[in-house]
């Protein structure tokens, strides 16, 4: 172990990085060449090594986490990365792993690399944007299409299935009914007081909102500031512009954001420019 008294500078980091590269291909030509038989490898390289096994044994599956002072289980992934070196197919007819755990963890464990995993939906995570998608495509076009939109989703299915996942208590058609009424009011209520979408309160019309100001909001993020206006493009991006279907409020035609706001909808519209 080799302890730095002070801070390496930028030089020496890159040099001490490249002999550690230089040290994991000699070790493992080295370990390919049957020099040793037992190599040792911490989890932080569990995804860099590139040589295999006819046996891997993983000592332990946690961690000390120093920032919560508490240990902390290794990912599933880390666990099945660490234990995929064991495939030799050309070399070995099957292949051993050991893995190494509590006791309190060992039918967890078991129970993981006998049975499949269910994979969960993340449509609570991202719903606003799921359901503007839809609003956008007319899929949603009233608050009864946004309630039942959800029952033909992965969600839906998922929801039935383990309902605690989802913080559903009620599993009845009444519980079951409110807990989806409630998550779609709430984002069809966020979307409108955002003015994303617009609700008819007489009719229930769904309806995206005012299409130039959402494009307007997003061509003027400062990640379109560093766009170049080369000379007399300004005069092209005008002639664009009489042919997209949203305008602005008040152009300013030499601005990187306006050649931003047109060709955005030049792109999506697939409008063609000028000739000349």
């Amino acid at each position: 172990m080799f302890v730095c008294q002070s801070p390496p500078s930028a030089g020496e980091s890159k040099k001490r990085k490249e002999a550690y590269r230089n040290d994991k291909r000699i070790v493992e030509s080295l370990f390919e060449g049957c020099a040793f038989k037992v190599p040792l490898a911490s989890r932080d390289v569990a995804w860099e090594l590139n040589t295999t096994a006819y046996m891997v044994i993983v000592m332990s599956t946690q961690f000390f986490e120093g920032r919560e002072h508490r240990y902390v289980d290794y990912p599933l992934s880390e666990v099945l990365q660490m234990l995929g070196k064991t495939s030799r197919p050309a070399e070995d007819k099957f292949g051993k792993a050991v893995l190494m755990t509590t006791a309190v963890k060992k039918d967890y464990y078991r129970k993981f690399f006998n049975e499949a995993l269910p994979i969960e939906s993340h449509l609570p995570a991202y719903q606003h944007d799921s359901f503007v998608t839809e609003i956008s495509t007319k899929t949603i076009g009233s608050t009864q299409d946004a309630v039942d939109w959800p029952t033909y989703t992965y969600f839906y299915r998922r929801l039935l299935a383990n309902p605690s996942y989802y913080s559903l208590t009620d599993t009845f058609h009444e519980g079951l009914s409110t807990h989806l009424s409630e998550m779609v009011e709430n984002t069809l209520k966020d979307l409108a007081e955002a003015k994303i979408v617009d609700i008819d309160e007489e009719d229930d019309t769904v309806t995206p909102f005012n299409a130039a100001r959402i494009l307007e909001i997003v061509t003027s993020a400062t990640d379109f500031e560093s766009i170049q206006i080369h000379r007399h493009e300004d005069r092209v991006l005008r002639r664009i512009y009489d042919n997209v279907p949203v305008k602005m409020s008040q152009p300013n035609y030499e601005s990187p954001h306006f050649k931003a706001f047109v060709l955005l909808q030049a792109q999506n519209a697939a409008t063609r420019g000028p000739s000349s």
